[in-house]
C-alpha cells in the first residue's frame, strides 16, 4: 500500500524521509512511525504543505476558516 502524507514542516519531512533528528523525541517518533509503517506494508512518500494551504493551521491558531465543518470552528 502507498500513502502519500503532507507537513507543514520541512525539519519534520526531512526526519521523517531520514529517519532520525538530532533531537531524541523527533527521533523516537520516526522510530515508531517507520516501524508502524513496516508492519503494515506501507509505503510512504513525504510532501509539504505550505501553510497558507493547511486547513488544520487554522483551528491550531485559532482562526476561522469558510471551509471547516462547523463545529471545528472556534465559538
Amino acid at each position: 500500500m502507498q500513502l502519500v502524507g503532507y507537513i507543514d514542516n520541512e525539519g519534520a519531512k526531512l526526519s521523517l524521509i531520514k529517519g532520525y533528528s538530532f533531537a531524541l523525541a523527533v527521533t523516537a517518533i520516526c522510530a515508531l512511525t517507520a516501524t508502524f509503517l513496516d508492519a503494515h506494508c506501507i509505503l510512504p512518500w513525504y510532501s509539504r504543505v505550505p501553510s497558507a494551504s493547511n486547513l488544520a493551521d487554522y483551528p491550531s491558531r485559532q482562526v476561522n476558516h469558510p471551509f471547516l465543518k462547523e463545529e471545528m470552528k472556534n465559538p
